[in-house]
């Protein structure tokens, strides 16, 4: 039998876009619909860091 899925998932928001948990930039422990949305919009990485070309001041987020 199969672990069951996590009802919350810890990303690193890594603007200031507003959460359920509150305003980023910050880790924060979202649930997983919403995580995994941000992530996909490349608006949050997975985890509690922020992602390396954050911490070398450059903009984590490709424009389209």
């Amino acid at each position: 039998m199969s672990e069951p899925e996590p009802e919350t998932i810890t990303c690193y928001v890594v603007n200031a876009t507003s959460t359920s948990a509150g305003n980023g930039p910050g880790a924060a422990d979202l649930p997983r619909e919403e995580a995994l949305w941000l992530i996909g919009e490349g608006l949050a990485v997975r985890g509690s860091s922020p992602p390396p070309n954050m911490l070398r001041g450059s903009n984590p987020v490709t424009p389209p």
